[in-house]
């Protein structure tokens, strides 16, 4: 019992003697917003992951469901049934539940997290200048890791259009989204007119041709 009491006390001692400096520990595993984009190396991840959702949303989504327009998904799989929800938007019968089932779903979220890794990019753009800027060696090293990254951003502002463009194509009018938002902001902007997303996605091309040329000169 006197054991028990003497290690009650001294973790007592113990408690009262931490401050909330103690409590308040720094994140050591894992990298935020600034110590992330810092490099070109951020930008480039970025830039590749941008690229991988395309692959996603064309081989797993976009062309699987494009095949529904013709009569691929009626001549093969063992019958009609095979895949429900494509089935549904083969007969043009698709609801809400088609959606939830995630065919329709993804081809709404695919698009939307490439378009923010695309706007990530284009945000973070000017700051890793800005610290390359102080870090390069020489004039000559720092215009070439500019030159690099607007490239990237020609690239990411085209993919973001192509983006836009191919939910548009199933969806109509969608929210053109320009700036880094929280997820949940994709299902609750306001949905741009399809004039209005065909003006953007011609504008984010024409932008993305205009930097593409400036850096390659340099």
């Amino acid at each position: 019992m006197k054991k028990i009491a003497i290690l009650l006390s001294m973790a007592a001692v113990l408690l009262m003697s931490c401050d909330d400096d103690f409590l308040e520990t720094k994140p050591i595993a894992s990298a935020t917003t600034e110590t992330f984009y810092v490099d070109m190396t951020s930008i480039e991840d970025n830039t590749t992951a941008t690229y991988g959702m395309q692959n996603m949303m064309l081989v797993d989504v976009y062309y699987f469901l494009i095949g529904c327009i013709c009569d691929d998904y009626e001549a093969g799989g063992d019958n009609i049934n095979d895949f429900p929800a494509i089935t549904d938007v083969d007969l043009l019968r698709h609801t809400p539940s088609s959606f939830a089932d995630g065919y329709l779903g993804k081809l709404w979220n695919y698009p939307y997290k490439a378009i923010r890794l695309a706007n990530t990019v284009l945000k973070y753009a000017d700051n890793v200048k800005e610290l390359l800027k102080a870090t390069s060696t020489s004039d000559k090293e720092y215009e070439a890791a500019v030159a690099d990254i607007d490239r990237r951003c020609a690239e990411v502002k085209f993919l973001r259009a192509h983006d836009h463009f191919m939910l548009m194509q199933m969806f109509g009018g969608v929210p053109y989204i320009t700036s880094l938002v929280d997820a949940e902001s994709y299902n609750s902007t306001s949905r741009n007119t399809v004039a209005e997303v065909l003006h953007a996605v011609e504008q984010d091309c024409r932008e993305a041709l205009q930097i593409g040329r400036a850096s390659c000169r340099e």
